[in-house]
């Protein structure tokens, strides 16, 4: 007997059918979209609720609910999960979409460039334009034609039976594609983000307060190390801040829409300033060494707010070859340093992959001049569209140990990311790669993001220019347009 094909929905149905358990979801910073499922659980965006542990959720027929709680988050796969919630609608199901052919009718459901407070979700139709796959952790992506704009990250790809297929994240190229992650892989991600939350209970917060104080002395262990203190932040409130040493320092103020104040005035080492914060959320104050300038020293923090230390668990890792690591961008415009031993003309790959994160990677040792740092951008292998990893070839010109070190390139989002190390062939030599801006982009609707801020633009194709820039981080690029 020959099975009975599923019934192909109107683009109507479709909507009538899903739309009711799509939520729009707002943060500070920017909106998303979120897919109601089991358990009264909402699917969303990592990258649409981060680095927020409470957001704004409303649904089609006017149910408002504050601070919901995020009960799980994956950066790898750019996946959280909210909740639970008390609502009328129905929770969809999430159906392996995998099996589709090339051509296949979709639809996309969401909040793309949302500004009413209670709105009605949109649909935009289109065919499935391949299946694509991030071997590294097994990740599915379905690839699209179907309209896609800044707010409808998390809403729902859903095929023509009305079918939950995928969750809708990001575009890619100048044609608009969307990118989709498959509804089969999400359902496995949640399942086990629910079995830790049911096992260890809430979510563990990005921020602890281990103590507070207004003063700190600050001790940078390498170049590349930071001192790094965190406050609440309110909008239209003010910090001031000062550090003080022997040599020159980098100080900075970045918080969830991206850097509100970057001071390098003087070579003498005290630097100083005042600045409004522009939303409510979580701060970092930033303590850095200039690159290149005078000799590591320690230097004093004050602050008008009382600070808590926060710890980068990434920083000072072991790295060995033919291993890899994974790790987050546990701020805007972070930089980790990892220590790799080598010998004196070992020849080795170091290589990033992310789906969520853009970045480049620098290797040296402790002394070494600018000019004898080896840096890389967007050499590796491309997940989606352009390339945004790294893949640095690299040989050792002394035996002892290298840093190497993973910048956060854009500042878009707390992503996670894999660092790794390999034995490579000293004759081949590939040529480190410029950032040509055009890998993925995230679909987060527009809030204050920190749009206007006026650091200048740092040429990537100037290894000494991407070196000092990289080490305060914030200030190599500074504004990426939302889409």
């Amino acid at each position: 007997m020959t099975a009975l094909a599923p019934a192909v929905l109107s683009a109507q149905e479709v909507y009538s059918l899903v739309a009711p358990s799509i939520s729009l979801i707002k943060t500070p910073t920017g909106t998303g979209s979120g897919i109601l499922i089991a358990g009264g659980y909402v699917v969303t965006n990592h990258h649409v609720v981060w680095p927020y542990e409470k957001v704004w959720v409303v649904f089609p027929d006017g149910t408002e609910l504050g601070d919901v709680p995020v009960v799980r988050w994956d950066p790898y796969a750019d996946l959280a999960v909210l909740g639970p919630v008390g609502v009328a609608a129905s929770p969809v199901s999430l159906v392996n979409g995998e099996g589709m052919d090339p051509g296949s009718e979709v639809h996309l459901i969401g909040y793309p460039a949302e500004t009413d407070l209670f709105p009605q979700p949109t649909i935009t139709s289109g065919v499935l334009s391949r299946v694509r796959e991030w071997d590294l952790i097994d990740l599915t992506l379905l690839q699209s034609d179907a309209d896609i704009a800044g707010g409808q990250s998390g809403g729902a790809l859903v095929n023509s039976s009305g079918d939950v297929v995928g969750i809708s994240t990001w575009s890619f190229s100048d044609a608009g594609f969307s990118v989709s992650t498959s509804a089969s892989d999400i359902a496995e991600v949640v399942r086990l983000m629910l079995l830790d939350h049911e096992e260890f209970g809430r979510l563990v917060p990005l921020y602890v307060d281990a103590f507070g104080a207004f003063e700190f002395a600050v001790e940078l262990v390498n170049t590349w190390d930071a001192g790094l203190y965190w406050f609440e932040g309110t909008a239209g409130s003010t910090i001031e801040v000062a550090i003080d040493g022997p040599s020159d320092g980098r100080l900075a103020v970045v918080g969830p829409a991206g850097v509100v104040m970057v001071v390098d005035d003087t070579y003498e080492g005290r630097e100083s300033g005042i600045v409004e914060l522009p939303v409510d959320g979580p701060y970092l104050v930033f303590v850095g060494h200039a690159v290149g300038l005078g000799e590591l020293s320690g230097r004093d923090l004050a602050s008008s707010v009382e600070l808590s230390p926060f710890y980068d668990p990434d920083d000072g890792q072991s790295l060995a070859i033919g291993e890899s690591l994974g790790a987050l961008i546990d701020y805007q415009w972070d930089i980790d340093w990892y220590e790799l031993p080598l010998e004196q003309g070992d020849t080795v790959v170091v290589w990033t992959e992310a789906i969520a994160t853009d970045t480049a990677v620098y290797i040296g040792y402790e002394g070494a001049g600018l000019d004898e740092w080896g840096w890389d951008d967007d050499s590796g292998p491309a997940v989606v569209g352009e390339s945004t990893n790294a893949w640095l070839h690299y040989t050792a010109p002394i035996s002892g140990t290298y840093q190497v070190v993973v910048q956060d390139v854009l500042g878009q989002s707390g992503g996670g990311y894999f660092v790794g190390v390999g034995r490579a062939d000293p004759l081949d030599q590939p040529v480190a790669s410029e950032d040509d801006g055009y890998g993925l982009r995230f679909e987060v609707g527009a809030g204050t993001t920190g749009e206007n801020c006026s650091s200048p633009s740092i040429p990537r194709n100037r290894f000494a220019s991407a070196v000092n820039s990289a080490r305060a981080g914030f200030w190599k690029t500074c504004c990426l347009p939302r889409c």
